[in-house]
């Protein structure tokens, strides 16, 4: 140890107060660990392996300690612990500073392992892992943080963590079930064993870190244990980090398997920016329902070459499949270029939002849901999907409005369910579907259904079909250019001042005792209300026409004068 002692401390160590709050993760987003931060009679500054591990096993409360890079790389022989509070490992930004010795079964950095602290800021150190035995000692992370309050992580550099093995834990930085109030900022993480940050613990913020080229998530919020229950942060933002380049996994994710209650979670991911090899840039999973989840503002491409799975390739930009769950929300992202859809929605999960997304080129569709309960699906503009722009799958309650749908291979907005499923499709606008095979823009499989106010501009297909399990269903006020863009075919769905009308009949003339025919274009459980066009004069007596269902299948009206009659149908 170079500094001299400190005559006023017990054991010869220096003090100095941490600096704590705003000011000191302003310090170290500033880069504290640089020597001018910190006088040479205020610190410990080591220059040697022995001395290194010598000064963690000797630290108090108000202790920094400074890594020198003059003899680095320091070839560590074991976990270096910090077990006290109040103290700042500093390093110079060195990557490599700390390496541990050949075939090592540990990792760097523990915070807290041993005895509750509080206020320790660790900036600046560089961990190069051997990941050594791929067996022994599982999870040597670089830096691990677990029974800890008021921690900073920030400019510090972790690679090569291990082991390499999915599932295992291992990760470049990761912040256990005890810790509360830990800031991680500002760091690169490369290469890691399992994931490159995990999360459990509470009142975490993760920001302004640089992550590329790992086995499984760059960052997730949850904690494995192999062969026991994870554990998933609570009150957590993951904001402006840059991740990509990861062979198993998904850039961002929350799993959970041990069930919690409603006032868990609260994660927001918001603002990061992912690219390269990756499965989905954000999966909500797990066995328990999730609950409280935001991903918002987050733009990510993807690329799948890299991926190392044995599974499909079909991968969203953001995929919802837990057991369970709620208050769920998927917000002004953009994603591009996904193996499947941009947003994938599939399980008994309820009260989610869909909102504000630009989900460009996804193989499938843009926005699919399945299963859930209490959807809303809006203000989306979904460009080119390879498959369907808007699918609902045995779902219920889904709200579907003012989504800007361009150039879907299949169906605009494709609505499919058993039951009276309880949709809204609202005032979207959709174009240019239906080139992979003339399909038609809107198309309903199911039974309550409102279609409202949509524009529809298309190619070869109808701007509506009804399905042969449809029934019961609402068409209003849509619009559509062309003859006959129209096919609702259910006796008891209703239509009502759509453009142009849906039932139209031009250009009839009576018969020798001046009645006019019209045979409707589909049945109507109720008797439709007729409106006239051009006519030679007074419309007298109206008499339906039923099938043997008692559907009305035509009329029969009572025309005053010669000349062409136009009968337009639809329900009052």
């Amino acid at each position: 140890m170079t500094d001299p002692p400190d005559p006023t401390g017990p054991d010869g160590v220096p003090r100095r107060r941490l600096l704590q709050g705003a000011t000191g993760l302003a310090a170290a987003l500033a880069g504290c660990a640089a020597s001018g931060d910190y006088g040479a009679s205020e610190r410990v500054t080591v220059a040697s392996t022995t001395d290194l591990h010598a000064a963690f096993e000797a630290l108090s409360p108000g202790d920094v300690l400074y890594v020198s890079p003059e003899n680095a790389p320091y070839r560590t022989r074991g976990w270096l612990d910090v077990d006290v509070s109040d103290v700042a490992i500093l390093g110079p930004g060195l990557p490599g500073l700390l390496v541990p010795v050949d075939q090592a079964d540990f990792g760097g950095v523990r915070i807290g392992h041993r005895d509750a602290c509080e206020n320790v800021l660790v900036a600046g150190l560089g961990f190069d892992g051997n990941r050594g035995r791929t067996s022994g000692a599982p999870r040597r992370h670089g830096l691990a943080v677990h029974d800890a309050t008021n921690v900073t992580l920030a400019g510090n550099h972790v690679r090569r963590t291990g082991p390499l093995r999915h599932g295992d834990g291992g990760s470049g930085i990761s912040v256990a079930r005890a810790a509360t109030g830990v800031r991680v900022v500002g760091n690169v993480v490369e290469d890691w064993g399992d994931r490159g940050i995990q999360l459990a613990g509470t009142r975490l913020l993760v920001t302004g870190n640089r992550l590329r080229v790992g086995l499984d998530r760059a960052i997730s919020c949850d904690l494995w244990y192999p062969r026991g229950t994870n554990h998933t942060a609570r009150h957590v933002l993951v904001s402006g980090n840059l991740l990509g380049e990861v062979r198993e996994g998904s850039l961002t994710g929350v799993a959970h398997n041990a069930s919690v209650d409603e006032h868990h979670g609260n994660v927001a991911i918001v603002g990061n920016v992912g690219y390269g090899t990756h499965k989905s840039f954000c999966h909500v999973r797990g066995p328990e329902p999730v609950r409280n989840v935001t991903v918002q503002s987050n733009t990510s491409t993807q690329a799948t070459d890299g991926l190392e799975t044995d599974r499909t390739t079909r991968y969203a930009g953001v995929a919802i499949d837990p057991a369970g769950g709620r208050n769920l929300a998927v917000r002004n992202n953009e994603f591009h270029g996904y193996s499947g859809h941009g947003v994938n929605v599939d399980g008994a999960v309820r009260d989610v939002t869909v909102r504000g997304n630009t989900l460009s080129r996804p193989a499938l569709a843009g926005v699919r849901v399945r299963h859930a309960r209490h959807v809303q699906v809006a203000d989306n503009r979904i460009v080119d999907p390879g498959a369907h722009g808007v699918r609902l799958e045995d779902a219920a309650e889904v709200v579907v409005a003012d989504n800007h749908v361009r150039g879907a291979a299949g169906v605009g907005i494709d609505v499919a369910g058993d039951g009276d499923v309880g949709h809204d499709v609202l005032d979207n606008v959709v174009a240019g579907t239906g080139h992979a095979g003339g399909a038609p823009v809107i198309r309903v499989r199911a039974r309550g259904v409102r279609v409202r106010g949509n524009a529809v501009r298309r190619r070869a297909g109808p701007a509506v079909r009804e399905g042969p399990a449809a029934g019961g269903n609402l068409y209003e006020a849509n619009h559509a250019e062309g003859e006959a863009p129209w096919v609702v075919t259910a006796p008891d769905s209703r239509t009502r001042a759509n453009t142009p009308p849906v039932d139209v009949h031009r250009g009839l003339t009576a018969d020798a005792d001046g009645r006019v025919t019209v045979r409707f274009d589909r049945p109507y459980a109720r008797p439709p209300r007729l409106t006239f066009g051009r006519r030679p004069g007074p419309v007298g007596e109206t008499t339906y026409l039923t099938d043997a269902d008692g559907n009305a299948v035509g009329a029969e009206v009572a025309v005053d004068g010669d000349g062409p009659v136009d009968v337009f149908v639809d329900d009052a």
